[in-house]
């Protein structure tokens, strides 16, 4: 069995509904400026650099990943300001493996909107899959300050300390997720793994039976069953 600690990036929220509408929008809107000499105010403005933003994530969700950054791309030309803009760019940056760039646009949106724990919390994985951890646990704990019941950003934390070496700093950060979230299958499979670092085999057994159940990876709990390593 492979270890393999279970992050998670805050993934772009919204479902491809009204595209062809918004769509209609853009076709038909310079269309009545000219004809009728409307002028575009910068409240204008910032409603296009909203829709631009919905279509890139939507184009994200399809699997368009090169096609949402144009998207967005527009809408930050449009408003610089958009810290959801620089946000959702760097998802998407890192779920192609452009970790820097990735965090260019965590850190902006980070110094537009500073309480966003979600941009502290991806920009933490994005540093952890640089293997920065040092850096990663520092953006999971300003995560944590301004959230402290995000029990994803406790989880990678616990990863980065597991990375790290730091086995009881993990577990306590996994146990701390469990504990707002009891449902959280993937912070019971990470837990498994380091109690196999410590010896303790039956509570890795307890935690991945209940990762399973939970509806999460199977594969490492039936092997170990298969093998008599759990019951």
């Amino acid at each position: 069995m492979t270890k393999e600690f279970k992050t998670h990036e805050n993934r772009v929220a919204g479902r491809y509904v009204m595209k062809l509408f918004f769509g209609i929008i853009f076709i038909i809107s310079p269309i009545l400026t000219i004809y009728y000499g409307c002028e575009t105010t910068q409240e204008t403005y910032e409603t296009d650099a909203a829709v631009l933003l919905k279509l890139g994530a939507d184009f994200f969700k399809m699997g368009q990943p090169d096609r949402a950054i144009d998207y967005i791309d527009k809408a930050i030309e449009l408003n610089p300001r958009l810290a959801e803009a620089y946000h959702t760019r760097g998802i998407i940056f890192n779920s192609k493996g452009a970790f820097d760039k990735a965090i260019i646009d965590y850190t902006k949106a980070i110094e537009i909107n500073p309480r966003d724990a979600k941009a502290y919390n991806n920009r933490g994985v994005a540093f952890k899959e640089k293997g920065r951890h040092d850096k990663a646990i520092s953006d999971y704990n300003a995560a944590i300050k301004i959230n402290p019941s995000y029990a994803k950003a406790h989880t990678n934390r616990g990863n980065s300390y597991a990375y790290q070496g730091h086995y009881d700093k993990a577990i306590a950060d996994y146990n701390k997720a469990i504990e707002l979230n009891p449902g959280y299958a993937e912070a019971y499979y990470n837990r498994g793994w380091i109690y196999i670092e410590k010896g303790q085999q039956d509570k890795t057994c307890s935690d991945w039976k209940r990762a399973c159940e939970l509806g999460f990876v199977c594969e490492n709990y039936e092997l170990a069953k298969g093998s008599g390593v759990c019951n």
